[in-house]
């Protein structure tokens, strides 16, 4: 996943229904947003896009950011 300038475009699919949250840390490990909280269903595809702000809607600076998924089927 690499987004240079522009918005980051996520998407996924599980094999299980439930709560889904996607998060974005720095390379700090420093919580910077998230980008999904929500309830998904079983072999449906769903999408996001980060936009590159942190949780205060500021722009983040360039860095190596990492995705959390923490969801049903996901370990």
């Amino acid at each position: 996943m690499v987004a240079a300038s522009g918005p980051l475009e996520l998407s996924w699919r599980t094999t299980s229904s439930g709560m889904l949250a996607i998060a974005v840390f720095n390379s700090a490990g420093e919580f910077v947003a998230t980008v999904w909280n929500d309830r998904v269903s079983s072999f449906t595809v769903y999408g996001t896009t980060w936009d590159l702000t942190n949780f205060k809607g500021e722009r983040v600076s360039s860095n190596v950011y990492l995705v959390k998924v923490v969801g049903p089927g996901i370990s």
